[in-house]
């Protein structure tokens, strides 16, 4: 999200979880429930874009590990 900073960015992932998780969705004539977690983190505290990417994916596995449906950054 590039102009935002790392506290507009967070409020925006929970509202994207608490959307996608009140949302009802269809899958084979079945309502079905889902839910996302989300890891983030700012581009300025790293070397390269795949560091950036590696430290997203750490704290996407740490929202995961500590109950999904939720945001983890750093």
């Amino acid at each position: 999200m590039p102009g935002t900073d790392l506290e507009k960015a967070k409020e925006f992932a929970k509202r994207i979880c608490k959307t996608i998780e009140k949302s009802n969705f269809v899958f084979k004539n079945k309502k079905i429930k889902i839910t996302i977690s989300i890891g983030m983190t700012d581009r300025i505290s790293h070397k390269s874009k795949y560091d950036m990417i590696d430290c997203a994916d750490k704290f996407l596995y740490k929202a995961k590990n500590m109950g999904r449906n939720r945001v983890e950054w750093e």
